[in-house]
């Protein structure tokens, strides 16, 4: 009853054919019916991210640390959610792809708590062999997920596409902000746990039951192997799982020889699965041959030899965009080629996705080193420039400092309209804020901006309004400075010395931090004195 109670006091309306939280919970039977049609509305992972949101209503925001209240109703949204995820499989892989990282957290977290275990700090052999099936599950799913958050926050770019000119600063230390850090934070503290447990896991050749939907909502967890609905998982599915996630993990931290084993040792687990499988490995096999083409050749080069591949021939021989920019980074017989072939890997890249940013910077970096000439130095620079906007990492300050004239602009506008073609929608909107970047940290020739925002790859990768806007401003702007400029004409002699004239208007330049005052200042300094070097200024 005192479940009703709760819901009739927490009612949300729900749109018209999409069922309520509340609606599963007074009939059981409609979770399963709803996750098994086609397209369900809302989805499992949703659904699970429902259920959480539900129960952290609960949480006494005063008080630090509080935890969602522990009654009747939040018991049985904490079942639901584990039900929910029973009947996608217990897919990791989902999770990742369509459940925010604090519900994931949350999920895994309270499955071990159901299962009255946790992550065992010593002796953790004898405990894993003594676990129950389902809290052997619980453990190894959590710490496939603290090893794939790990992996993720190791790379983590920033959330803003935007790039702004902005000079080095000292943050002070700041406090976590977001529960999502928090959550990050704490898997990072458990790594060494983590990998311990994965390790041990392989040390138990066991085949496991995944609790099923019906074992949770019998509440059977941890008290039966039998039931219909648990989940068969062989041991050599689990074998390869773990293996590729410690692979994985060691690869992250640069431990190459220890995740080529793990590699290696997967791929020879593949032949040996089950037929049907249980899908518990979730990996691809593009992804396992990347990252073991990746150890070959990092290997390869530490020991001082080439690495007879385990792929087949044809993975084997066809070389990725890493192995092309590795084969010519150092080659100095025909430096032209070779920077030529490593620029047209970069803007392959650019819509291939196969070298993270840190790896561009560093090719940026070694053939800025190489004494190339200018023509070269100029598009190494600014294709890496792009590149860094598409991988929204932002710009070193440096990138704006030279100057800039109109065979340059008309040589980066080729690149872009080059490159346009190629790239997903979204990538093209960071292109779009690559290009304002450009406009707003101009430094050159007096026209230059004016010839900007007419030039046709401008027009055509930038929003229309905006483009408006500033179109209308520069036009306004050119008419006021040649009012200015017949005002002066016509304006009354005076018997000061053109010494005097010059000292007097540049005194306005530093009474005023108008952009376009100061502009029509230096403008009457050159004409005052055209022998002094005047600095051109753009605002």
């Amino acid at each position: 009853m005192s479940v009703m109670k709760d819901l009739q006091i927490s009612y949300i309306k729900s749109e018209i054919n999409i069922p309520a939280w509340y609606e599963f919970v007074l009939k059981p039977e409609l979770l399963k019916d709803h996750l098994e049609s086609t397209n369900p509305e809302p989805s499992g992972p949703l659904l699970i991210k429902i259920f959480y949101d539900q129960i952290n209503r609960t949480i006494n925001k005063e008080v630090k640390g509080s935890l969602p209240l522990d009654n009747e109703r939040n018991r049985t949204l904490k079942s639901l959610a584990l039900q929910a995820a029973a009947l996608m499989n217990w897919k990791i892989k989902l999770f990742e792809s369509d459940l925010p990282l604090t519900s994931r957290h949350q999920l895994l977290t309270e499955f071990m708590k159901a299962c009255k275990t946790c992550l065992p700090s010593n002796n953790i052999l004898v405990t894993l062999q003594n676990l129950h099936d389902h809290a052997l599950a619980s453990l190894i799913l959590y710490c496939r997920f603290a090893a794939l958050t790990v992996i993720k926050a190791t790379f983590q770019t920033k959330n803003s596409s935007k790039l702004i000119c902005s000079l080095p600063q000292a943050f002070p230390h700041q406090a976590v902000a977001t529960q999502t850090d928090k959550d990050i934070l704490s898997v990072k503290e458990q790594v060494a746990s983590v990998v311990q447990c994965l390790e041990n896991v392989l040390l138990t050749k066991r085949s496991l039951y995944l609790p099923g939907a019906q074992t949770i909502a019998e509440n059977l967890l941890c008290q039966t192997k039998d039931s219909p609905s648990d989940i068969l998982v062989a041991y050599e599915e689990v074998h390869a799982q773990v293996r590729f996630d410690l692979g994985s993990i060691h690869f992250t931290h640069e431990y190459y020889n220890d995740a080529y084993e793990m590699f290696k040792k997967v791929k020879e687990l593949q032949r040996s699965l089950p037929s049907p499988s249980s899908g518990f490995c979730d990996f691809d096999d593009n992804q396992l041959n990347g990252y073991i083409l990746a150890c070959e050749s990092i290997v390869g080069r530490i020991n001082g030899g080439p690495i007879a591949s385990i792929c087949s021939p044809e993975i084997a021989s066809r070389k990725n965009l890493h192995q092309i920019v590795e084969e010519h980074i150092n080659y100095s017989n025909d430096c032209k080629t070779s920077c030529r072939i490593i620029l047209d890997c970069i803007e392959m890249n650019l819509y291939k996705k196969e070298l993270s940013g840190s790896y561009v910077d560093m090719v940026d970096e070694a053939l800025q080193s190489r004494g190339l000439d200018a023509e070269d130095m100029f598009n190494v620079k600014w294709l890496c420039a792009l590149s860094r906007t598409v991988n929204n990492i932002q710009q070193p300050v440096h990138i704006w400092c030279d100057y800039m004239e109109k065979s340059k602009l008309d040589g980066i506008f080729e690149l872009v309209k080059r490159l346009k073609g190629k790239l997903k929608f979204a990538d093209k909107k960071k292109v779009e804020n690559y290009l304002w970047s450009l406009f707003n940290n101009l430094i050159g020739d007096d026209d230059l901006h004016e010839y900007m925002i007419e030039h046709p790859v401008f027009i055509e990768s930038v929003s229309k309004n905006k483009l408006l806007a500033l179109q209308l401003k520069y036009s306004k702007r050119n008419k006021s400075m040649d009012v200015d400029e017949m005002t002066a004409s016509e304006a009354p002699t005076t018997n000061e010395s053109p010494g005097a004239k010059f000292v007097a208007v540049t005194r306005k330049i530093l009474s005023t931090l108008d952009p376009q005052e100061i502009e029509r200042t230096l403008k009457q300094a050159r004409k005052l004195d055209p022998s002094k070097k005047i600095m051109a200024f753009k605002p």
